[in-house]
């Protein structure tokens, strides 16, 4: 990894001012000023430049004089104290409002922000300013305050959470204005973001009276000011009435808030489907599984059976049998095929009965473990030493049909025995031999952690899968789960404004529904299938990620027909003993549908949803084609898999929805343009450069160290080009 270089040594600091010489009456002069001229002279008292512009307003900070406050930093503070305390004292309001601004000019670096937050103690000042009787003008503080809470680290939005109560009266005091409102739900948003995602957790935090309060306190002002509201305002608002709604959907609320807030901004009634997106953070384990565990307290004899209320299910359904039948004659088979062995003694024949139980899906395997045992009067101490002895046996009697035998065999024993590693590896063996043989394809493609090549895998197999109905529903199971999860994982991790990625995502999406509908319409798995619930869920979800203009029609279709279907399945799989209420898929589910059916006195909760979504759609960014070979260039598209979870969702990094608080120029537009740390986003002017292409910067080594995996091939490629050019020259 590259080294940091600083970009520019700092140049000679001014000479300081003799602040404290200065007269008493100096406060008094500066009050009865106007505001542009009380910014200049408070410039000039902290020793920042304070040239004017033609009009008399004071030139811009300039990014050399930002740099030169971090250097000064203790001076400056110094100063302010002394100038805020000497107004406070003589009620010079106009001199503390223009300290403010000019504070807030220095602000847009986000070390700074917080440097100033910590060392001036900015909450207190500016909340007392904000509270109680009307002392200056609440713009100046209340955006300050906002500022710092958008470009701050967690520790500063961490500390304004904590103060709830006093977020509440702030709130409350400036309801009447839409933009005190747009400014307390950024700062009430980010301050809760901070709490959910505490490190270590901190669930009292969490479910404290004052947080509670602030999402009825939003609520209230986005329904007050539903017809002037601004897009930044609903952004935020919408998060802090997810984080509010979902504490009490989820369980372990100390661990899962984060998930809540995402999840909320998702599938609220946005149109932009890569924000949308955000919802698959929920079901994002490496393999979709929906997390669901197999209870121990049924005994196995009452789980070859059903209830007959359960069987109606299946009839009402047109269930194509149950999987517990399948289960059952997959069992009966084993068990013939133990006895003729016992019998005859015929490995070969044993060996064939049982690659044909396997071809029935490897869902089986489990049960044949523990059909057999060593009381069968065979010479063996397991069936894994009953299946190697067969496939030495297949592989000593040679053909081509044989061998297959005995590879399928092979795959059956090594999964039983739980090495993946050993499957992984026999089934590249086994297709290397012979491409066609579908449950090698099957084993690979669900064990594969590249499940780039996993993809591949399924796709070549499902080529020759004709012929074998239920490895086949297998292979379409892992091609539609990759192909979605790459779709959504290049939308999540993708710039709105990239449309080659987009146009990848959205290709990947596709795909994943051509495999969905196939499944579920060509190789329909049993009602009481862990497959079929696996992918009604992914109906589910992709129906909602995709929905168009009338979400609500949509969500009205899936009452209808897919949850009906949905819970028996549920039930039917609980009769087995699977415990699907505890999955995150069930839960998530769950949590939206109760949003959907919010108490109905929100009067103006449709009214103001319908014009967040026309926001969005001013907002959206196409969705292009990608250019030919874009796909190579960017290593994301071939290791969207391998994206760790905390990076999958923009808004760990540039704020909620994507907002891009922490390097925004809304407020204090004049203010000066600073780089951005290519990890955090953070703007600075003490930013270092990566020493080998000195083409993007870095807070420090903790940053460049998190962002190499990513930016080390295009260091490497511009520090090449360079060295070409260099050499050429």
């Amino acid at each position: 990894m590259a080294a940091l270089v600083t970009r520019y040594q700092p140049r000679r600091v001014v000479r300081a001012r003799d602040l404290y010489a200065l007269p008493e009456e100096d406060s008094e002069y500066i009050e009865s000023l106007e505001f542009k001229q009380q910014c200049v002279m408070i410039r000039s008292r902290l020793n920042l430049p304070c040239e004017t512009e033609e009009d008399g307003h004071p030139k811009p900070i300039s990014r050399t004089t930002v740099k030169h406050v971090h250097a000064r930093f203790e001076d400056i503070c110094q100063r302010f104290e002394f100038l805020f305390d000497r107004a406070d004292d003589r009620e010079h309001w106009g001199v503390v409002n223009a300290l403010i601004y000019v504070l807030g000019e220095l602000c847009p670096d986000s070390v700074l922000c917080d440097m100033f937050f910590e060392r001036l103690q900015l909450f207190p000042r500016l909340t007392w300013l904000l509270r109680g009787p009307i002392r200056v003008p609440w713009y100046y503080p209340l955006e300050l305050l906002c500022m710092i809470v958008r470009r701050g680290n967690d520790s500063t939005r961490l500390a304004v959470a904590r103060r709830g109560d006093v977020l509440n009266v702030l709130f409350l005091s400036h309801l009447s204005s839409f933009r005190a409102v747009e400014f307390n739900s950024i700062i009430i948003s980010h301050a809760l973001e901070a709490a959910f995602a505490a490190n270590p957790p901190d669930p009292d935090l969490v479910s404290s009276i004052p947080l509670l309060q602030l999402v009825d306190d939003v609520e209230s002002g986005l329904s007050l000011h539903h017809e002037t509201f601004t897009h930044r305002c609903a952004t935020h608002g919408l998060v802090v009435l997810g984080m509010g709604r979902f504490r009490h959907e989820l369980d372990h609320p100390s661990r899962g808030v984060q998930r809540s807030l995402d999840f909320f901004a998702a599938l609220s009634k946005l149109q932009d489907l890569s924000i949308r997106a955000l919802a698959l953070r929920l079901f994002f384990p490496h393999k979709f599984t929906g997390n669901v565990s197999r209870s121990s307290d049924i005994p196995t004899s009452d789980q070859d059976c059903l209830p007959s209320h359960l069987r109606e299910l299946l009839v009402q359904y047109g269930s194509p049998g149950s999987e517990l039948e399948l289960i059952r004659a997959a069992k009966d088979a084993f068990r013939a095929a133990t006895s003729a062995l016992f019998r005859d003694q015929d490995l070969l024949k044993f060996g064939s009965a049982v690659a044909g139980i396997l071809q029935q899906g490897t869902f089986v395997l489990d049960e044949l473990k523990d059909s057999f045992t060593a009381d069968d009067g065979l010479p063996y101490a397991s069936l894994c030493d009953c299946l190697l002895a067969t496939v030495t046996a297949l592989r000593e009697t040679g053909g081509s049909s044989v061998q297959d035998i005995a590879d399928t065999v092979e795959l059956g024993r090594l999964a039983i025995l739980g090495d993946h590693a050993a499957v992984v590896a026999s089934a590249r063996a086994a297709l290397a031999r012979n491409p066609q043989l579908t449950f090698a394809s099957v084993m690979l493609s669900g064990l594969l952690a590249d499940r780039e090549e996993a993809l591949r895998i399924a796709k070549d197999g499902l080529e020759f899968a004709d012929d074998s109905p239920y490895l086949r529903r297998e292979l379409l199971l892992s091609a539609m789960d990759a192909s979605f999860r790459k779709g959504y994982t290049l939308l999540i991790c993708g710039d709105l404004e990239d449309p080659e990625r987009r146009g990848w995502g959205k290709q990947g999406i596709f795909s994943g529904a051509q495999y969905m509908d196939e499944l579920l319409h060509d190789c329909t798995p049993p009602l009481d299938s862990l497959d079929l619930w696996l992918t009604l869920h992914w109906q589910f979800i992709h129906a909602i990620l995709t929905a168009d203009d009338d979400l609500e029609a949509v969500v009205t279709s899936l009452k209808s027909t897919l949850l009906p279907r949905l819970e028996a399945c549920e039930s039917l799989l609980e009769a087995r003993g699977y415990d699907v209420k505890g999955s995150t898929v069930r839960r998530g589910r769950e949590a939206y549908l109760a949003h959907l059916n919010w108490p109905s006195d929100i009067t103006n909760y449709s009214d103001w949803i319908k014009r967040f979504d026309s926001f969005t759609k001013e907002f959206r960014a196409p969705f292009d084609n990608p250019a030919p070979g874009a796909e190579a260039e960017d290593i994301l598209y071939t290791r969207w898999w391998n994206v760790a979870e905390k990076d999958l969702v923009p808004a760990t990094t540039h704020g909620p929805l994507q907002c891009g608080c922490r390097s925004s120029r809304e407020m204090w537009v004049g203010s000066v343009v600073l780089g951005k740390c290519n990890w955090c986003r953070k703007p600075s002017a003490i930013l270092k450069q990566c020493a080998r292409c000195r083409d993007v910067l870095y807070c420090d080594g903790k940053c460049q160290r998190q962002d190499w995996s990513r930016h080390k091939e295009r260091c490497r490629r511009i520090a090449d080009e360079s060295h070409t050019a260099v050499q050429t020259v």
